[in-house]
């Protein structure tokens, strides 16, 4: 059997048309988007970490038609990352769907998108960032994105720093977005010899 994979990247709503072809055998994929960065807070303190998107996933689910997405954009400096759903108006009303990260206000780190604000079958947090460092050390890291096997790391603070399927992603999003898709579609198809 080889997978058939489609990808949905581009951020906000927007429309897919189901091929004709599209198998009920199926997974379909999301991760909300990263949130933004915290400012130092002052000439001392440097800016907290912002939080990954959730993951979410469903399979085998039955498509047909135009189906209706949203794949949430990366939070701007102290903003949330947004939330990126499938087959649905909204996330609540969606077939799938995960929470963006929170955007970081202060030097503390923001958190991850929670798992149980999610849609579907299989869901999972994305990590917490990390505080900013003091005695201008520098800003905290941002948490890590949560996947089909499990949470997002959060990252740690110390005082000194450290030198697919359907899947919809987003700010850490700016520069991870050229690694991962936002929204995968993978169809189990038989292979023909």
């Amino acid at each position: 059997m080889a997978d058939k994979i489609i990808f949905l990247t581009t951020t906000g709503a927007g429309s897919w048309s189901v091929p004709s072809d599209f198998s009920a055998v199926n997974t379909i994929e999301v991760i909300g988007a990263g949130g933004g960065g915290g400012n130092a807070v002052a000439a001392t303190i440097g800016g907290g970490g912002a939080g990954a998107g959730a993951y979410s996933s469903v399979s085998n689910l039955t498509l047909a038609g135009s189906i209706s997405f949203s794949v949430g954009a990366g939070g701007g400096s102290q903003t949330t990352g947004g939330d990126t759903w499938f087959n649905g108006a909204s996330l609540a009303a969606s077939s799938v769907g995960a929470k963006g990260g929170t955007g970081s206000t202060s030097s503390a780190g923001a958190a991850g998108g929670v798992a149980g604000s999610g849609v579907g079958t299989v869901r999972n947090s994305g990590g917490a960032g990390g505080s900013g460092f003091s005695n201008s050390n520098g800003g905290g890291g941002g948490g890590g994105a949560a996947g089909p096997h499990g949470k997002g790391p959060t990252v740690a603070t110390s005082s000194a720093p450290l030198g697919r399927r359907l899947v919809v992603e987003a700010r850490m999003a700016a520069r991870m977005a050229r690694m991962f898709r936002p929204i995968t579609l993978v169809e189990t198809v038989a292979t023909i010899a």
